[in-house]
């Protein structure tokens, strides 16, 4: 490649060079929306062949006519009149037609313009009349490249490397292209060739890192950005990528190193200790967390989003009063935050204030994302505070209009089975169910309603509803298979279900239905099995504890379930049924 200092000369040797520097910014532009994601598809490190790093071709006599009206091109292009300036370049090539530069020129232009085709036409162009023309080949290649048009973007970068070994962008280009098309370790190759011609090529040690990355071959990848990082430890991409290369690794401790290394060039980078901090919470490290949030906080007072962070780990290390400062804080700067008041409410509810946490839920407009939240917990407190006839009004009053979220129809039925009114409950939930007719808790609900009403038939019937809206439904699953064993009928359908809860949720409730349903079907050691276990994981239960008892009995263990039943009769001290079990095994 041409030093500096030849190229400026080049520059005024042939007066038609200025135009593409003219240029440069304008093409950079045109050629970075045709950019696609990711490492290999961007245009990041993709640069134009203008400027200093290009290679000038040399005309001996331009035509006369042709500078002309390529200077009046110019003119165009600094007055954004690009249509004119077209016409004045075709002119200028309709004199002198052999002249790569004009053609190379109305190539650049076409591309401000993005009409890719014609910039494309243009650019071949200018390297039909001249061959070795580099500066061509690379501008043709570059559009191939953005247009990910990769087979023909490569045969052009490799004419440029023929022509000129030394040309460092067409090394990372060729490799970059290559990897698009899924040949790797020819890009490797490519990008290693480049580094013995430019050993200190921070772009072509970083192009390298990336594809090691992509490739999947994390230790190859560290090496090259450790290689980066030696040669230019001010380069914080390098930091950035390697630190999350560990963390793709799950080697967070090794990241946190990199970015604590980042910070001692940059000891005030926002950025770099934000970073920090999600990898502390990540490692519930919530002390450090707090540390960098508030260097932050001192470098940068009026940084928003270290003060919500410093709400929500305060939020997380259950330091109530702490949070709702933070929150408080960010508010009282910013009080159209509602979802920073939302976390304000939170603070102050779980802080055993319901009277600040009601004031902070009530400021959220109706018209906010988080208003149904705010609602709900609004529900809550006033229910808390006995005073379930506020939530009432306030939640019916917005279903009125807000069909979003079937839980609150769930919440307001429960809100008035507390106050004594299932059958308004099972109103509601009708209501919802037209709204939200494929809602599996809506039956679910509904069905626990009717049990409590003593209504089993209807209650069987929801939850056979729920089950078939959600098949892997674990309550409703349960209670039918519970029921059908209570009623001794559809046993092995019964099994079946409670196997499937089971299997979906390890819970002792559903343990023991499991037993109960091998007690009805006569499987007793199987039963016992699995009631033993229940009581294991709810020693508490009173009917888990008789289920357990009535196992023993069966299998003629009669001390055993007298002892069993003895030790529910403790828990549940006023059941009949258990005083006449006993009664009947002392007999």
């Amino acid at each position: 490649m041409l030093s500096t200092e030849i190229h400026v000369l080049t520059i005024f040797q042939h007066p038609l060079n200025l135009f593409r520097c003219l240029l440069t910014v304008v093409i950079a532009a045109a050629l970075s929306g045709c950019a696609s994601p990711g490492w290999f598809g961007h245009s990041a490190s993709a640069p134009l062949g203008s400027g200093e790093e290009a290679i000038a071709y040399h005309v001996d006599s331009p035509d006369t006519d042709a500078i002309a009206l390529f200077l009046d091109a110019r003119l165009r292009v600094a007055e954004n009149d690009f249509e004119n300036a077209v016409h004045s370049l075709k002119s200028a090539i309709d004199n002198d037609p052999d002249d790569p530069y004009l053609h190379y020129s109305l190539a650049e232009l076409y591309l401000a313009l993005r009409e890719n085709d014609k910039a494309v036409e243009a650019a071949r162009e200018s390297t039909v009349r001249a061959p070795d023309f580099v500066d061509g080949h690379f501008l043709l290649g570059n559009i191939y490249f953005h247009r990910e048009q990769n087979q023909e973007a490569v045969e052009r970068f490799r004419r440029v490397i023929e022509l000129d070994k030394e040309f460092e962008d067409a090394y990372l280009l060729l490799g970059i292209a290559q990897a698009r098309d899924g040949h790797f370790d020819e890009a490797v190759d490519v990008l290693k060739s480049l580094l013995e011609q430019f050993p200190d090529s921070a772009k072509g040690e970083m192009t390298l890192a990336r594809l090691y990355r992509e490739m999947d071959r994390p230790t190859l990848a560290e090496n090259a950005y450790l290689r980066v990082l030696k040669a230019r430890p001010d380069l914080l991409s390098a930091y950035y990528e390697l630190a999350e290369l560990y963390e793709a690794e799950d080697e967070v401790d090794k990241a946190l190193e990199v970015y604590r290394n980042a910070l001692k060039d940059d000891p005030a980078n926002r950025d770099i200790r934000h970073r920090m901090v999600r990898l502390y919470v990540t490692n519930n490290d919530y002390d450090r967390a707090l540390q960098e949030l508030e260097a932050i906080v001192g470098d940068h007072p009026d940084d928003l989003e270290a003060l919500r962070k410093i709400g929500l780990v305060y939020l997380e290390k259950e330091e109530w009063d702490k949070a709702a400062d933070s929150f408080s804080e960010i508010l009282a700067v910013k009080p159209e935050l509602h979802q920073i008041r939302f976390y304000l409410g939170t603070s102050l509810e779980r802080n055993e204030d319901p009277e600040g946490a009601i004031q902070a839920f009530s400021r959220i407009p109706r018209d906010s994302d988080v208003y149904p939240d705010a609602l709900a917990h609004l529900g809550f407190l006033y229910r808390q505070l006995n005073q379930s006839e506020r939530a009432i009004a306030l939640i019916e009053d917005w279903i009125g209009e807000e069909t979003r979220r079937p839980q609150l129809f769930t919440f307001l039925a429960s809100l008035y089975e507390e106050e004594e009114a299932p059958e308004k409950a099972l109103a509601v939930l009708e209501r919802g169910l037209k709204v939200f007719p494929e809602n599996s808790e809506l039956y679910y609900h509904m069905g626990i309603i009717f049990e409590r009403l003593g209504k089993r038939d209807e209650a069987l019937d929801v939850m056979l509803k729920a089950v078939m809206k959600n098949p892997e439904h674990v309550e409703a699953l349960n209670y039918i298979a519970y029921t059908q064993a209570e009623q001794g009928v559809r046993l092995e359908e019964a099994l079946e279900m409670a196997k499937k809860a089971l299997s979906l949720k390890d819970s002792g409730h559903i343990v023991d239905t499991l037993g109960w349903v091998y007690f009805k079907l006569d499987r007793f050691e199987l039963a016992r099995e699995q009631l033993e276990r229940a009581v294991q994981m709810m020693p508490s239960d009173p009917v888990v504890r008789q289920h357990l008892g009535d196992i023993y009995q069966a299998l003629g263990l009669r001390e055993e379930a007298a002892e069993t039943y003895r030790e529910a009769l403790k828990l549940s001290p006023e059941d009949a049924g258990l005083k006449e079990k006993l009664e009947r095994l002392g007999k």
